[in-house]
């Protein structure tokens, strides 16, 4: 899927940067000739982009909610994907969306409440979140910052493991 003469569609935000140094032995116009095929990156949240706040949106969220921050890391052309910190004391208010999402649970152990069911969550935990259901997240005053990556999934299409159409580009069974 290579881009439209690097247009972007309307309303897109800029491309998040590919972390350079990863593909440091790597020539640089090998590496834009092999993304300009397909337009793959790798992202960093630890780069020198800001996080995401709630003021960014425009929004001027109670103080009692506390504060939280993200950084978008997949282009949205492909997903809509990121990472989140939610800090202690903190509540994402509860809110619904067309595509269904997955959190990955990184740090701390955040409540997310989903459809009025409170889930104590902790490190190494998937939570599936279906298309219009009601959630939201709180991080206990007490509680160290919780960090999460989150995944919107596209809700036009369904995915499954039986419908992938994987293709080996390589042998991968030994032979008698």
């Amino acid at each position: 899927m290579a881009e439209d003469n690097g247009k972007r569609p309307e309303g897109l935000p800029p491309t998040p940067p590919h972390y350079a140094p990863c593909t440091a032995g790597v020539k640089p116009d090998d590496v834009a000739r092999s993304q300009a095929e397909f337009p793959w990156r790798v992202v960093d949240w630890n780069d020198d982009r800001k996080w995401g706040s709630w003021e960014q949106l425009g929004l001027k969220v109670k103080p009692e909610m506390g504060s939280m921050e993200w950084k978008e890391m997949a282009d949205q052309e492909h997903c809509f994907t990121g990472v989140a910190k939610i800090h202690p004391g903190s509540i994402e208010p509860e809110h619904i969306h067309d595509p269904p999402m997955v959190y990955y649970i990184l740090e701390g152990n955040p409540t997310i409440i989903l459809n009025g069911i409170p889930n104590k969550t902790r490190p190494g935990q998937c939570v599936s979140i279906p298309g219009r259901c009601p959630h939201r997240i709180i991080n206990d005053k007490h509680a160290d910052t919780a960090t999460w990556i989150w995944t919107y999934v596209p809700p036009t299409k369904k995915v499954n493991k039986h419908d992938l159409n994987w293709e080996w580009l390589e042998e991968v069974e030994e032979k008698a």
